[in-house]
């Protein structure tokens, strides 16, 4: 019969070995780069016996070279708004798991009253007059003069 252990030991467990797994973006183990420790599960490059150092630059460039592979693949279908104060646009209404079948998939159109950084935008979507609230030029599609709204929702 195997002994239990606390779930609090697993976890640890469970860490350690996902550090000890190469990781796909840097092709090393997180615990060989950030001290040292050669992994159990699987040897290292054995065909060479690089310095710590130099496998840190190596993880390093391998890092980047997959973060710019992703930032790639994911502006691919990145469209650009270039929203400015007194632009009518819509705004998504909420999760798309969340909502109902029904439901609408945009609010609006409301007005941008201001924007707060470069992506950040403060929007008057409410009936009173200082009802605003702020947000992520994602979640943001612009108004075209030629759509019919029926009663705020799209």
């Amino acid at each position: 019969m195997k002994k239990k252990k606390a779930w609090t030991t697993l976890a640890h467990e469970c860490v350690d070995e996902y550090n000890d797994t190469i990781h796909s973006s840097t092709k090393y183990a997180p615990s060989y780069l950030m001290f040292g420790k050669k992994p159990t599960i699987s040897p290292l490059q054995d065909d060479e016996q690089l310095t710590l150092e130099e496998d840190r630059r190596i993880g390093f460039q391998n890092s980047n070279k997959s973060f710019q592979t992703n930032k790639n693949r994911v502006d691919k279908n990145r469209r650009e708004h270039n929203f400015r104060t007194g632009d009518k646009v819509y705004i998504e209404n909420g999760n798309r798991m969340n909502r109902n079948k029904l439901h609408s998939v945009r609010k609006g159109p409301f007005t941008i009253v201001r924007q707060i950084s470069n992506s950040f935008y403060e929007v008057a979507c409410g009936k009173k007059k200082k009802s605003f609230n702020y947000f992520h030029s994602s979640k943001l599609v612009p108004f075209t003069s030629h759509e019919v709204t029926s009663g705020g929702e799209v």
